[in-house]
């Protein structure tokens, strides 16, 4: 067993992952950072914090939130989510998206029940594949789930309806991009229920946006692409090296044919660096 080191380094840290007391560490060596391989930065528990170290924590968290919507909207024109200037509803008119903004904001959202997502997948496996395949997806889970139940467990109620509320703004913002986007699109949560599906993505697989959505991606998925989806998965939930996952996968369509694609995940993480929203990319292979 690896033995814990006194500081991790900053990558590391980052990722929650284990790091050793060299310098460079072992880790970043063998992912090619040994140039970057520095201590990592102890953060203080808050109630050691005085009051203008908690107001830059919450400013911190402010600029982490702001940065998600950057990173989307780098290279959009601004009028193609708002519509031409003379388009635009007044001040009194209130529009579809004014009205889910205001649902999101509202009393009634609550935290997102992802364990009946990870029920549901034990399940769907122990139904669909063979006992060696299930064994593979547990392990998969065991890799990141250790990390997610770490970082979750500090948690209060108001941080995971926080939390919620702006994955579902995210969501918002998601559908208006991809409906620029002439790429099969799709979102899902890191328990791969769908919330949000691109037209294109439709006509690929030829199932309907309504049947699509809610449903778990890994339902469209031939068996070895949901092995190698889970398994690739765990092993970059929580690490910061790589931007995005490459693997080939095979879409099941609602004719019963199955369409080759080449896939790009990419794993949009929340402010307390949990992944909360996957968004894949499928080109067919023709």
């Amino acid at each position: 067993r690896r033995r814990k080191a006194n500081r991790a380094c900053s990558h590391c840290q980052k990722a929650h992952l284990t790091c050793d007391d060299s310098r460079p560490c072992e880790r970043c060596v063998k992912k090619g950072l040994a140039d970057t391989c520095t201590d990592g930065a102890r953060k203080k528990a808050k109630y050691l914090l005085d009051d203008d170290e908690l107001l830059e924590l919450k400013k911190e968290k402010q600029r982490k939130a702001y940065s998600i919507l950057s990173s989307m909207l780098n290279g959009i024109d601004p009028t193609w989510l708002s519509g031409s200037p003379e388009n635009q509803a007044g001040p009194s008119n209130e529009t579809p998206d004014n009205e889910r903004v205001k649902h999101i904001y509202g009393d009634k959202t609550r935290p997102f029940p992802y364990t009946e997502g990870y029920h549901f997948l034990i399940k769907y496996a122990t139904a669909n594949l063979e006992k060696a395949e299930v064994l593979r997806i547990v392990r998969s889970l065991a890799i990141f789930r250790p990390s997610l139940i770490a970082l979750q467990m500090p948690l209060t109620e108001d941080d995971e309806v926080f939390v919620e509320r702006s994955i579902q703004r995210t969501i918002l913002e998601f559908e208006k991009l991809i409906s620029f986007s002439g790429t099969p699109t799709v979102v899902w949560r890191r328990t791969c229920e769908i919330v949000v599906v691109g037209n294109e993505f439709s006509m690929l697989s030829q199932w309907s946006k309504e049947y699509l959505m809610g449903r778990y991606i890994y339902e469209f998925f031939d068996k070895p692409s949901i092995l190698e989806y889970w398994e690739k998965f765990a092993l970059h939930a929580f690490e910061n090296t790589a931007q995005s996952i490459m693997m080939p996968v095979t879409l099941k369509t609602s004719t019963g044919q199955t369409t080759k694609c080449a896939a790009c995940f990419s794993i949009k993480r929340d402010i307390f660096d949990l992944p909360s929203l996957i968004v894949g990319n499928f080109l067919p292979i023709l």
